[in-house]
Formats: C-alpha cells, structure tokens, sequence
C-alpha cells in the first residue's frame, strides 16, 4: 500500500487542486531551452518567410492565379505562425497548459480553422497545376485572376 502512495507522491500533476489535470512531465533544464530554442525558431522562421511570401500581391505584374494561390496559403501558414504555434510551443516544452481554459478553446478553433484554410490552397494549387502541365499554351486563357 505504501508502495503506490510513494508513486502518487511521485507523480507531478500540472496543477494539483484539478481533478483530472493532467501529468506533468518535465524535461531536463538543458532539454528545455534547447527545445525553445528550435520551437522558437520554427515558430519565428514560418511567420517571417510566409511574410515575405504575402509581400508578392504588393506588385501588380506578380498577380497571376498560382500566385494568389500561393499568397492564400502563405496567408493561413502566417496566421498559423502567429496565433498557434508560439502557445503549441510552450505547451509541448512543459507538459501543460498555462493560459487558461477559455484560451484553450480560442487556441483550439485558431489552430483548426487556420489548419484547413491552410489545407484548401493546396488542394486548389494542385488542380492548378494539374491543368497548366499538360496545356501551358491554353492555360493563360483559361485561368485568369478574375476567374
């Protein structure tokens, strides 16, 4: 019996007033910051390139149909970098939850709606390519950016 008390004691929950939270399990302090270090990378690196992407629409002679497309996707993939992957970070660099149940949710819906508006420029890409390999003569005509 005093065996699984002393595994009880042992256990590190995120918080320990919650029924039900969660088990905590931490990382080594130099785990962490090397962690931080890549997620944080990650998370600045996708916000500033799908930037740099975005900034093609400002010229008017860059605006043909694939790049819309490609200026849609980098749009959802920003909106990912900004609002979703600086929190998923900290969330899988300490094992828990810090910011509270009603950012969660918000956390949540941003990181589903931005995962499929991220997710239906590339399915319209791959159409579009598909059609303007086999026609590249006929594909100017055909697609235009009104259409």
């Amino acid at each position: 019996m005093s065996s699984n008390s002393s595994l009880l004691a042992a256990v590190k929950m995120c918080y320990a007033k919650v029924n039900g939270s969660c088990v905590k399990t931490p990382y080594a302090p130099g785990s962490r910051v090397i962690l931080c270090i890549v997620f944080g990378f990650g998370a600045v690196l996708a916000v500033f390139v799908n930037f740099l992407v975005i900034s093609i629409l400002h010229f008017k002679q860059l605006h043909s149909p694939a790049n819309v497309l490609i200026a849609s996707l980098a749009r959802a993939d920003f909106l990912v970098g900004v609002t979703v992957m600086p929190f998923s970070m900290v969330r899988s660099v300490e094992s828990c939850w810090h910011f509270g149940k009603s950012f969660c949710t918000f956390h949540t819906c941003c990181n589903v709606a931005f995962c499929y508006s991220s997710l239906f420029p590339l399915c319209f890409i791959s159409i579009d390519r598909y059609i303007a390999v086999p026609d590249p003569l006929v594909y100017p005509t055909k697609f235009t950016v009104s259409v």
